[in-house]
């Protein structure tokens, strides 16, 4: 985890809704229903964030499923 200012905490707030909303309007998949954005880590510099998400459902690990 990076240091956390008031700054990366709002981007990084911001880049969490709107993913949630494209992932919801322009993903043609079923399974995008049972994923959640739990937080997204931003880099001081607001070079790179980090998105973590957890998966709802089935038996195989979301990773896998998603790295297809």
């Amino acid at each position: 985890m990076h240091k956390d200012t008031g700054r990366t905490r709002k981007i990084g707030e911001l880049l969490q809704r709107e993913l949630a909303v494209m992932i919801a309007r322009e993903m043609n998949d079923p399974r995008v229903g049972q994923v959640n954005l739990t937080a997204v880590d931003v880099a001081p510099d607001l070079a790179h964030a980090k998105v973590f998400i957890t998966h709802l459902g089935g038996h195989e690990p979301a990773q896998k499923r998603w790295m297809r």
